[in-house]
């Protein structure tokens, strides 16, 4: 982008008041808490290696507050002198002396605003609960899932149940009608015209299984290496064809 003379003597003298100002605060023997915005001795200032000087924004009673508070919300006391079972739906894990839930369901209280079985994950999009998978993955449910598989493809939801329709809900290839892998339809498409896994929608071929979308990918879509595959199935095919392909 393209600045005048002007700007950049502003952008100059802005970064030497940036400079000043960093010295000016490192030879001070005070530091304004950005809480209570008091000048407060830095020896009241828990040390942040990382920061630019080197302590924390705020002041150390200030961080306590802070930290009792935080407490407080996260956690649900009762008057218990032990531990117990969580309350937690489908959770085995006995709970912290003096609460009902165990640190895993509190920190899930916390970041979603709600509880669901440890068994199951909340989709990020609509927040409807997901089993877990074997691989340890559920971040979509079954429709939003569809959903971003349909439009990475280029193509609508009703084009979509149009090609389901159209198959008789069975793959295109062995006539399955168990889509088997995550339970979905593999949106098969032409490689050629669009690498990679989004296509332009007008090179979709066809509704896959798990096991022919993945057979077809280590074929690298080859039909020359498919009809020699089918040949050697058959057992009439020559060693020294076999070695040209």
């Amino acid at each position: 982008m393209y600045r005048s003379k002007d700007g950049k003597a502003v952008l100059a003298r802005r970064a030497m008041e940036r400079e000043a100002r960093k010295v000016e605060a490192a030879n001070s023997s005070t530091k304004s808490c950005g809480k209570c915005r008091k000048d407060v001795p830095k020896s009241d200032f828990y040390p942040v290696p990382g920061s630019t000087s080197g302590l924390h924004s705020y002041c150390k009673p200030c961080v306590r507050n802070e930290n009792n508070a935080r407490r407080a919300l996260r956690s649900t006391t009762i008057p218990l002198t032990d531990p117990v079972p969580c309350w937690g739906p489908d959770c085995d894990n006995m709970s912290r002396r003096g609460t009902i839930l165990c640190k895993p369901c509190r920190m899930q209280l916390t970041r979603t605003g709600r509880l669901i079985s440890r068994k199951m994950y909340a989709c990020q999009v609509c927040g409807e609960p997901v089993p877990q998978s074997s691989n340890g993955r559920g971040l979509y449910c079954k429709g939003c899932n569809t959903t971003r598989n349909v439009r990475r493809h280029g193509l609508t939801l009703l084009q979509y149940e149009e090609m389901v329709e159209a198959q008789g809900d069975a793959c295109a290839i062995c006539g399955t009608r168990d889509p088997i892998g995550r339970g979905k339809w593999h949106i098969d498409h032409d490689h050629d015209c669009c690498p990679g896994t989004h296509s332009c929608g007008k090179c979709v071929r066809g509704l896959l299984c798990s096991r022919c979308n993945t057979g077809l990918g280590l074929f690298q879509d080859n039909s020359r290496v498919l009809v020699n595959a089918l040949t050697y199935l058959q057992g009439s095919i020559p060693s020294n064809e076999l070695r040209a392909s």
